[in-house]
């Protein structure tokens, strides 16, 4: 066997050391690549829930906007309502499908999973008239100005009120001034919020469930002809009112109640569930459907229910959904 010599035995160790770092190399290169193929997955997936997401959103704004514009047709039976309503979805979502299936996307509502809750819209639109009950054998003004709107209901939506300045109590202290209260069933919980004037503006208090007296909203006042308050959203003319939270600290079932009803005019309008107390309510204090007369009621779709279907080539995303539009939190 020849003899290694230092030399030789120097060249080994540099050889070695270069098929280590070689190795090296190769492992980072490999390890490099991995989390690059990882990230590239990581996003691809990402990107396409953002996108059946934003499907799904899009989805509950349209069906949304369906079901109140349908409800507006004077209904005088539920299932009028829940036809034309289910009518109208599966057309929108025949029209919206095959914009997506041109992308290569199949997103879709899944129709046979639709199903309806039944409600009552529940509606004044006659602006010379004030907020008082529809009830005339009722002859105490008092009476017709302090009424129940809405009988023992779970879920109310939508509640709209648009006044008029000129008919508003002008006044410093809010309970003068036209209300609206929640009273929790069986208790002594209520939520009021208050709609009067001063010289220059509409005003703005509300009373929640554990307050002693109400407290005004100076943030919310309305310098103007009319004011239109969307108490289920807590908004002023379409601006956020901090403060105005509806129905806060009271629980369903509940009755919407008008006070001082004769201290306002214009027009306003709120969805509600149907319940056994509504049933009763509904000829007492309101007209009907085809009368043509304010406050009427209506049979109406209060929400609906489905789930959506969105597939790619590598995302399958299925999701029940619940429309019930500007229904509080």
């Amino acid at each position: 066997m020849a003899d290694v010599t230092d030399r030789d035995r120097g060249q080994l160790i540099v050889i070695t050391g270069l098929a280590i770092a070689l190795a090296l190399v190769v492992m980072v290169l490999l390890l490099n690549s991995v989390i690059y193929t990882g990230n590239l997955a990581t996003r691809s997936v990402d990107a396409g829930s953002q996108s059946a997401i934003a499907y799904q959103q899009t989805t509950t704004d349209g069906v949304g906007a369906i079901v109140d514009r349908v409800n507006t047709r004077n209904y005088t039976s539920w299932s009028a309502a829940q036809a034309n309503v289910t009518e109208n979805i599966s057309t929108y979502d025949a029209v919206a499908g095959r914009q997506y299936l041109d992308r290569g996307t199949v997103a879709t509502i899944n129709e046979p999973s639709l199903t309806t809750t039944d409600g009552y819209l529940i509606r004044h639109s006659n602006t010379s008239r004030a907020f008082t009950s529809a009830n005339t054998t009722v002859l105490a003004t008092g009476r017709q100005a302090n009424w129940t709107v809405a009988q023992d209901v779970e879920r109310v939506r939508n509640h709209q009120l648009t006044v008029t300045e000129s008919s508003l109590t002008q006044t410093t202290t809010p309970q003068q001034g036209f209300s609206v209260a929640v009273v929790e069933n069986g208790t002594s919980s209520q939520w009021h919020t208050y709609i009067y004037k001063n010289s220059t503006h509409i005003l703005l208090a509300v009373k929640n469930e554990s307050d002693t007296s109400p407290t005004p909203l100076p943030s919310c006042a309305v310098s103007g002809p009319t004011a239109t308050i969307d108490l289920t959203t807590g908004t002023v003319n379409g601006t956020d009112c901090p403060g105005l939270t509806w129905a806060k600290g009271v629980s369903g079932p509940y009755d919407v109640e008008y006070q001082n009803g004769d201290a306002a005019r214009g027009t306003y309008e709120l969805t509600v569930a149907q319940s056994a107390g509504m049933d009763t309510l509904r000829d007492t204090h309101l007209y009907g459907p085809t009368s043509g007369q304010s406050p009427s009621y209506s049979y109406a779709v209060y929400s609906t229910s489905f789930e959506i279907v969105y597939e790619t080539r590598t995302l399958h995303y299925r999701a029940p959904v619940r429309v019930a539009p500007e229904e509080p939190a």
